[in-house]
């Protein structure tokens, strides 16, 4: 492994994009609400669009010679808060903090657009998720049903995470 590169995605990295994020879906399904079928059809025109930045949504990855094995998503939710989501580590780069540098760069670029909040939601199952999120900081508002890939309708946190101004 050689040092690892952060950054934002470009439309440039939609078809690492789309790998990994077909990969994430087959490996973790039960902890994503889309549908791996729609996903699969999705055009790499619609990859490249998906990693586009805009004032509402960007996408963090860590590089590791030029393979892209983590993801972390950002999309504006309300005036102050932006919405995070769909965070994969690829499972051999596990329990090395990647997720912990994505989330920091989804915070900077959340304080950046002006909001100081961030807000998702986590499978309750998701034990890995609650951990990483929990230990950045991030606290549980509310529990509701959710539907997830695999079909289940399952216990799921919403969680809050005020950031550093």
């Amino acid at each position: 492994m050689t040092a690892l590169l952060y950054r934002k995605l470009t439309e440039a990295d939609a078809d690492d994009y789309r790998s990994i994020r077909l990969e994430a879906l087959e490996i973790d399904a039960r902890y994503y609400t889309a549908d791996p079928v729609a996903e699969k059809s999705r055009t790499l025109g619609q990859w490249a669009q998906a990693c586009r930045e805009t004032t509402q949504h960007a996408i963090f990855g860590a590089y590791d010679d030029g393979k892209l094995v983590a993801t972390s998503v950002v999309d504006m939710f309300s005036e102050n808060a932006a919405r995070w989501g769909s965070t994969y580590v690829k499972p051999e780069y596990r329990k090395m903090h990647l997720a912990d540098k994505l989330l920091a760069l989804s915070a900077d670029w959340t304080l950046a657009a002006g909001r100081t909040t961030a807000v998702f939601t986590v499978r309750a199952d998701n034990k890995r998720a609650r951990y990483v999120h929990e230990k950045n900081g991030a606290y549980v508002t509310r529990q509701e049903p959710m539907r997830f890939a695999d079909g289940e309708t399952v216990p799921t946190y919403w969680y809050e995470k005020r950031l550093n101004t």
